[in-house]
């Protein structure tokens, strides 16, 4: 049987259980913006979320860990 992908764990959720203890809010670029992010226990990713939607998406590293590379 072949092993799933992270990514493929993550198309295949539905990302119903989410951390109750992570909620991070994250600085959006655009004026009177602003962004949180959480973490879907279920298959591992992180979802950001901005209401202009341009942070918005999904990832395998915590804002804390892109954070270090910006």
């Amino acid at each position: 049987m072949k092993k799933l992908s992270f990514w493929d764990k993550v198309y295949k959720c539905k990302h119903n259980n989410i951390s109750k203890d992570y909620f991070v809010s994250i600085p959006c670029p655009t004026p009177y913006c602003y962004g949180h992010e959480v973490h879907c226990l279920d298959c591992g990713v992180y979802l950001t979320e901005c209401k202009c939607g341009f942070l918005s998406g999904s990832s395998g590293w915590p804002y804390a860990r892109w954070k270090k590379y910006f």
